[in-house]
């Protein structure tokens, strides 16, 4: 039904049972029952998809298979489905469940021309003196044409959509908290001044501010950063009724978005892991104030010094160019009246590039620190007060301490060829059957160039270091978070600066962030289709076996480090792994009519995702180890790597749901759905033998330390779901018009996966426990109007760098949209975002150790359509 999205995503989110995560209050990506959106699939009229993820381009997050939604308009589909439990003729690869993009017959659709224009409107944007007023505001036009002919045997679409938009994302950040041990500060020598050590015999070996561990808060940030996008999206669609026995359909989808983030910080610094005086702190004992397991108050000691200035204004220019071209052709072959035979073929192309400057300027400065009061989630920043402090602040006393440029080119191109095989049956059981072969390859590349230019730059002016006042302008934000540390910093002239000094950048390739993986996929199915009646009750449904053989080549490379008796690093080498894999998956899915307003559906399935790019990649790359007197690496060494052998997430699942239709417009419907997981994927630092490397390290078995994905043992997934609809027409008038839509999910889940901070055993990622939607709506009179309410409870998130879980706090939002159909052909509608404004809050551990607070603002539109 009608939603207030104009975002694919946004609206599947008000399913019972899927949730979505949002980029700067945008919906992108979704996951159904609380598995990652890696583990659902997104498909076109029943196909997959390349896809780059270009707007999520980093070293890893390129690499996953899951969809963002964001690139294809709303405009684009004519209906979408949401499966949650396969079916054997369905492309596998989920685990969660899998979204099918419909588009629109072109014959059925019969001659149409519809145009819309849009406009939007974000309150954040038009706040912050560094926009032009006039960013505040995007656009849109969508254009819809469909001709059928006179006879009604071609029909042919075309399907334009165009927008562009700018939003603002205000926040406080942090890198996060760590846990401070004796061991921590044994091993600092004391330049982790948090935590006693003792002796052996009782007595004080290291002195510290606490005696049990406490967490420690490494920086705190204010941050802005504005997102300028630009869509275009083109559909077209050709269907033709060659004869009586041949119906042939082609469409082709293409879409390219073009991103631009601003992101700008005024960051204070206190990681003491950066200190270069070994024993001089970057915070005296006598300036560390504990409450609890958390240090609330810290300052900067005079005369520390750090490796980059304790207090940093900086950014990043960051552009993304995300395209994706997609392509199918498929033929109906009706053999005679019960047999059809279905051949298709297909390929699709997604490119995602992502360039990046990123300067840093900073300054040493005495009495830097914060304070977080009782119950309060963001610190507030403690400022010097005597002037030598105040003057070390000021712009003219920021150099610039780091210039990087970076680039990411990500390539996803995918072919398929298909034929389904489909017969009715004269059958009391069954009415028909269907079976069919399918053969995928897959190949995707990522190649991640960087260079660093902070030296060339003081070399080529003359020694010295550029100074933040010649590169800066002064940014106001204003409404920055009430209790923001601070509302206004110097925000580093990207332009200027690459204008200046953008020669010297001459981009090497990282050999660890780069590979190429190929994939080919071969699947056979047969399924029946039922039918019948047991024991006087309807029962339709089907039930089929799919097999799989996923075969896959890898390639990627060996990096070295630094020999430390020759002081030589070796080059990078190359290396290649194959693997393959075999599936089996059975499924069913029965839908009893208990009576005519009664209907209890049952499903079971085997289904498996495979795991993302970058962790099969042969990646190895060598952070430390020891060398013989040649000057090979031999033994003990710390390695990064991927894991080429890993295995797909693997799960047995079950579902059993009534629906209660016991109105014409009114249904009740509750479920439980549980999955047995007998394969995830995590990432994990372990002692090894080297012998269990792959590829060969090339040394003799020996035990090494390594970081790398793992197949964990499993674990279960569990819920329930209750879903309400009720139009009350049978209400007097003008009430007759009003109606609700409310549903509730539940999720729970036990696994293996271990906080190594903690002990403790952690829910899967991104899963919420409670998420629910409440919509109330009323159409009568032309008036189209509806509030609806999104919950989604907190969820583990991931492990951050110092291995700390981190946590997305509850959310909750509230959208309203009002129209009104001036005629059939002509009408107008309003749409507002979180229009109370929520913020989202993300922490680490508990929600006393604030990893992040951001204000994504409100935004409207207003939209004219118009149809012939």
């Amino acid at each position: 039904g009608k939603l207030p999205d104009n975002n694919i995503a946004e609206a599947l989110s008000r399913v019972v049972g899927v949730s979505m995560s949002r980029a700067d209050g945008e919906g992108e990506f979704v996951s159904i029952r609380g598995m990652a959106p890696g583990l659902s699939q997104v498909t076109l009229n029943g196909q997959s998809m390349a896809n780059s993820n270009g707007s999520a381009i980093s070293s890893n997050a390129s690499s996953s298979r899951s969809f963002n939604l964001n690139n294809i308009a709303s405009e684009m589909v004519g209906g979408i489905e949401v499966f949650k439990s396969p079916t054997a003729s369905m492309v596998e690869g989920s685990v969660g469940g899998t979204i099918n993009l419909k588009t629109r017959s072109p014959i059925s659709s019969g001659d149409k021309a519809v145009v819309s224009v849009r406009a939007d409107y974000n309150d954040n944007v038009s706040r912050n003196n560094y926009n032009d007023s006039k960013d505040a505001f995007g656009s849109g036009v969508n254009l819809f044409l469909n001709k059928v002919n006179d006879d009604e045997t071609f029909g042919a679409s075309v399907a334009v959509s165009y927008f562009d938009r700018t939003t603002q994302r205000n926040a406080f950040e942090t890198r996060g908290w760590a846990l401070q041990t004796a061991e921590i500060n044994d091993k600092t020598k004391g330049a982790s001044p948090f935590v006693n050590s003792y002796n052996e015999d009782g007595t004080l070996k290291r002195a510290g501010a606490s005696d049990t561990d406490v967490y420690h808060l490494h920086d705190f940030r204010s941050n802005f950063r504005t997102d300028q996008r630009e869509r275009l999206n083109v559909n077209t669609k050709i269907q033709w009724l060659i004869s009586d026995e041949l119906d042939f359909t082609a469409d082709a989808l293409y879409s390219r978005q073009k991103r631009n983030f601003i992101s700008t910080n005024w960051d204070v610094n206190l990681s003491d892991s950066n200190n270069v005086l070994k024993n001089t702190l970057v915070t005296a004992i006598e300036d560390i104030y504990i409450d609890g397991e958390n240090v609330v108050k810290q300052t900067s000691s005079p005369g520390a010094k750090t490796k980059l200035g304790n207090f940093t204004q900086s950014g990043f220019d960051r552009d993304y160019d995300d395209e994706t071209l997609a392509v199918n052709l498929a033929l109906d072959y009706f053999i005679s009246d019960n047999w059809i035979i279905t051949p298709k073929l297909g390929y699709s192309q997604a490119t995602g590039l992502r360039s990046d400057i990123n300067p840093i300027f900073g300054a040493q400065v005495d009495d830097l620190g914060y304070s977080l009061a009782n119950g309060s989630y963001i610190v507030e920043a403690i400022l010097p007060t005597d002037a030598a402090g105040i003057t070390a602040m000021l712009p003219e006393n920021s150099t610039l301490e780091k210039m990087n440029y970076k680039n990411w080119d990500v390539e996803d191109k995918q072919g398929y060829t298909q034929i389904d095989v489909s017969a009715d049956l004269d059958n009391d059981y069954i009415s028909s059957i269907e079976f069919g072969a399918r053969y995928n390859i897959k190949e995707k590349s990522n190649i991640t160039k960087t260079q660093k230019i902070e030296s060339d730059i003081k070399i080529a002016n003359d020694g010295k270091s550029l100074l933040l006042s010649d590169y800066s302008n002064y940014n106001v934000v204003d409404n920055m978070l009430d209790n923001a540390p601070v509302n206004g910093w110097y925000v580093p002239d990207f332009d200027k600066l690459d204008a200046a000094w953008g020669y010297l950048n001459d981009p090497e390739e990282i050999p660890e962030e780069s590979y190429t993986i190929t994939e080919s996929v071969a699947a056979v199915y047969a399924q029946a289709n039922i039918s019948a009646e047991f024991f006087d009750i309807p029962v339709r449904g089907n039930v089929g076996v799919r097999y799989v053989d996923t075969r896959i080549e890898s390639s990627s490379m060996r990096t070295y480090s630094k020999n430390k008796e020759t002081g030589i690093t070796p080059p990078a080498t190359p290396t290649e792994n194959k693997t393959d894999y075999q599936d089996v998956l059975p499924s069913i899915n029965l839908a009893f009519n208990l009576s005519d307003e009664l209907i209890l559906r049952a499903a079971a399935a085997k289904v498996m995702a495979r795991p993302n790019h970058a962790d099969i990649a042969p990646v190895i790359k060598e952070q430390s180890a020891a060398y013989d007197d040649f000057g090979d690496a031999t033994n003990s060494g710390k390695y990064k790597i991927g894991d080429p052998e890993l295995k797909p997430y693997r799960a047995n699942q079950y579902d059993l749901a009534v629906e209660w239709y016991f109105d014409s417009e009114g249904l009740l419907s509750a479920g439980i759905f549980y999955k047995d997981i007998d394969t995830f994927i995590t990432t994990r630092t372990a002692v090894v033998e080297s012998d269990t490397v792959i590829p060969p390290l090339g040394f003799d078995n020996t035990d090494i330390t390594v970081e790398r994905p793992i197949n964990g043992t499993g674990g279960v997934v569990q819920g329930f779901e209750i879903s309400f609809q009720q139009a009350f027409y049978m209400l007097p008038e003008p009430f007759d018009g009003l109606g609700v839509a409310a549903n509730y999910t539940y999720n729970d889940s036990d696994t293996e996966l271990v906080n190594n901070v903690t002990g403790e055993l952690m829910s899967l990622p991104g899963l919420s426990k409670d998420t629910a939607n409440f919509m109330v709506y009323y159409e009568k009179y032309g008036v189209s109007t509806r509030l609806a309410y999104n919950y989604r409870s907190s969820y583990f998130s991931k492990f951050s760098w110092s291995e700390e879980a981190l946590y997305i706090d509850s959310y909750n939002q509230l959208d309203f949209q009002l129209g009104y159909e001036f005629t059939k052909n002509m009408s107008i509608n309003f749409e507002a975002k979180n229009i109370t404004g929520e913020n989202v809050y993300e922490y680490v551990g508990n929600p006393s150790r604030a990893y992040a607070v951001r204000d994504n603002g409100r935004t409207y539109s207003l939209s004219f359509k118009y149809s012939l």
